[in-house]
C-alpha cells in the first residue's frame, strides 16, 4: 500500500495516481513492480499473452519491455508445468508398478478374498496409465492436457 502525502489515505499501486485527490502519483518503481507481478499472475491464470502484452503497454511499458516480460512469464509457466508433468509421470509409473505387483499376486494362484484386489488392480492400472501418459504429454508440450485439467478442476471443487 502507498500513502498519499496530500490526503493521507493508503491506496494500492494498481492506481497510477491517488484515487481521492488525483494529484499524488505512485512511484514508478513500485508501480512497475506491481504491474510486473500482475502480468505474471495473469499469464499463470491462463490469460492470453497478447492480452497481457496489451495490458502492459496500456500501463506505460514499451513494446520491447512488454514482450520480454510476457516471454519470461510464459517460459517460467511452461517450465513449471513441465515439472508437474514429470511428477505426474513418476506417480503413474509407480501406480503401474503396484498394479503389476497386484497382477503377480493374482497370477501366482494365491487365494484372495473378495473382489477388492481386482478393483484395486483396475484402479491402479487405469490411474497409472492416465497419469503416465498425461505426464509425458505435459513434459513434451509444456501445457496441461485438457482431460487432466478437467479432472483436476473437478477435484478442486470438491476440496474447497
Amino acid at each position: 500500500m502507498i500513502n498519499c502525502t496530500n490526503c493521507n489515505i493508503a491506496f494500492s499501486p494498481s492506481f497510477a495516481t491517488c484515487p481521492r485527490c488525483k494529484s499524488f502519483e505512485t512511484p514508478p518503481a513500485i508501480r512497475n513492480r506491481y504491474l510486473t507481478q500482475d502480468a505474471k499472475n495473469r499469464i499463470s491464470d491462463g490469460q492470453p499473452s497478447s492480452d497481457v502484452r496489451d495490458y502492459l503497454i496500456a500501463n506505460g511499458f514499451s513494446d520491447a519491455d512488454a514482450d520480454a516480460l510476457v516471454g519470461d512469464a510464459a517460459s517460467g509457466l511452461r517450465s513449471e508445468t513441465r515439472g508437474y508433468g514429470f511428477r505426474r509421470f513418476i506417480v503413474g509409473v509407480l501406480m503401474l508398478t503396484l498394479a503389476g505387483l497386484f497382477a503377480a499376486v493374482l497370477q501366482s494362484g494365491a487365494r484372495v478374498r473378495g473382489s477388492g484386489f481386482a478393483i484395486g488392480f483396475m484402479i491402479l492400472a487405469g490411474g497409472g496409465l492416465l497419469a503416465a501418459f498425461s505426464g509425458v504429454y505435459t513434459m513434451l508440450s509444456g501445457r496441461e492436457s485438457k482431460l487432466v485439467g478437467k479432472i483436476l478442476d473437478q477435484t478442486d471443487r470438491f476440496n474447497t
